[in-house]
């Protein structure tokens, strides 16, 4: 898979998740992608099987295009309600280039 396209295209994130819950498991542990386009970034998402405590993940994998600003602030309060998670939460990303934000227990 490239860096930049998936599998799947979706016009937004909440999309994005639905499309996702939809697809059978690859391998028996996870979903092909799905991707949304930003104007300044890739946002891929994935969903895997998780453990017995937590049943179901999901990945949203965000590149940015040629070094730009995805604008994580944004993102983290729209990632948990596009998810289906509402309330006083923030999303947090890990790695450094490519960042992803994990969401258990979303089944």
């Amino acid at each position: 898979m490239s860096t930049q396209t998936a599998e799947h295209d979706a016009e937004t994130l909440e999309s994005a998740v639905n499309t996702v819950r939809t697809l059978p498991w690859w391998n028996g542990m996870a979903t092909e992608p799905v991707s949304v386009e930003r104007e300044n970034c890739y946002i891929h998402v994935v969903r895997k099987c998780g453990s017995l405590d937590r049943p179901e993940i999901l990945l949203f994998r965000v590149i940015p295009k040629n070094g730009m600003d995805p604008n994580y602030g944004a993102l983290a309060e729209e990632i948990p309600e596009a998810a289906g998670i509402y309330g006083d939460l923030r999303a947090e990303f890990v790695g450094d280039t490519t960042k992803t934000c994990v969401i258990e227990n979303v089944a």
